[in-house]
């Protein structure tokens, strides 16, 4: 027994722990999130000083038009290998 639980109950929680390398990549991806953030945001904040409100919007409608035709690319793709098989 260890704190007054039976010794199957703390093999049960040490199964449940998800360990110290998912704690890591967990850390790293969030210190990666919060650098291309900061890119982001300061790409957008230096389109905003030098265009002005409608550059900013310019900028942001073409990287929606941008990432609108890869997805739909890569469905149309994968739309056709589906009907291929």
């Amino acid at each position: 027994m260890w704190l007054g639980r039976p010794v199957a109950s703390v093999r049960a929680m040490d199964e449940l722990d998800l360990g110290w390398r998912f704690w890591a990549k967990l850390a790293g991806l969030f210190v990666v999130g919060a650098i291309v953030m900061l890119i982001i945001l300061l790409l957008v904040g230096r389109a905003a000083y030098e265009w002005g409100i409608f550059g900013v919007f310019l900028v942001m409608a073409g990287v929606a038009l941008l990432a609108g035709w890869i997805y739909d690319r890569r469905e149309a793709r994968r739309k056709r290998s589906y009907s291929q098989s």
